[in-house]
């Protein structure tokens, strides 16, 4: 799978500190939201995406993708309930989305309130769901998505990385060409509504260009969060799908030459 991508983190108009983090090799993406106060946050993120890059790469590539993806993720919980016995680092965490792309498929391992978003065809959807307390409440019916908008509980989440057990949504989909595959923390969406993202993404730019595009915006509306964004884009199919198609098509061909596929005739 070829592919462009970009990635950009900004601290925001308000905080002083950038506690989001991304990781974007080409083969793993992911962003993540760290929380703890006292510079504790930027320190979980960290940990989270080089102990996501190491495991990675460490694990066995015959292993299945979300295997791999849910090991590596909870690598990264046991490092930062480490690193959290250090002074000053008690009760801090991370949330963590990652995206891993194979052949014509993309892998995701989500923990928090951070997101993945697929644009295909001039329509956003989103593929994460929020692992916070308004959200919940709104699946539950108790909120409408407008009142969790301005919710006073809006920012407590139910998962996270950093506590002793977690519960991590792993799922995979189909990816196409053309598709447009967004990863951003909680300082975008709180921003932007999902409409503003996806008119910024319809525009025909390069990645890079459009996520300078959503930060600005986010920071134009107030900015009072960190935020951190990566834009994919599927810009050709591999190889070995082209071969294998062309390859089926030969094979209907012939098929019609020599019957390889007829019906059995019973007399």
């Amino acid at each position: 799978m070829k592919l462009r991508y970009a990635a950009l983190t900004d601290a925001g108009r308000v905080r002083e500190i950038n506690e989001d983090g991304y990781l974007a090799t080409g083969r793993v993406f992911a962003v993540a939201d760290g929380m703890g106060g006292h510079q504790a946050g930027e320190i979980a993120s960290t940990i989270a995406l080089k102990s996501l890059e190491k495991s990675l790469k460490e694990l066995p590539s015959r292993m299945n993708m979300q295997k791999r993806i849910k090991t590596s993720i909870h690598r990264a919980n046991l490092a930062i309930m480490e690193e959290a016995g250090e002074p000053g680092r008690s009760g801090m965490g991370t949330t963590l989305t990652v995206v891993v792309p194979t052949r014509n498929r993309i892998h995701i391992g989500h923990v928090g309130d951070s997101r993945a978003y697929l644009f295909r065809d001039g329509k956003l959807q989103r593929l994460t769901e929020d692992h916070s307390l308004v959200a919940q409440m709104v699946r539950d019916g108790r909120l409408n998505p407008s009142e969790a908008e301005i919710h006073p509980l809006r920012s407590v989440l139910t998962r996270a990385l950093g506590t002793p057990s977690v519960e991590i949504d792993l799922f995979s989909t189909e990816s196409r060409l053309k598709d447009k595959i967004l990863l951003c923390t909680d300082g975008l969406t709180s921003m932007l509504k999902e409409k503003e993202i996806g008119e910024i993404l319809s525009e025909n730019l390069n990645p890079q260009t459009l996520c300078q595009k959503l930060v600005e915006a986010a920071n134009d509306r107030g900015g009072i969060d960190n935020v951190t964004v990566i834009l994919i884009e599927i810009s050709g199919i591999p190889k070995r799908s082209k071969r294998r198609i062309l390859t089926a098509l030969k094979l209907i061909k012939m098929s019609g030459r020599r019957g390889i596929w007829s019906r059995k005739r019973f007399t």
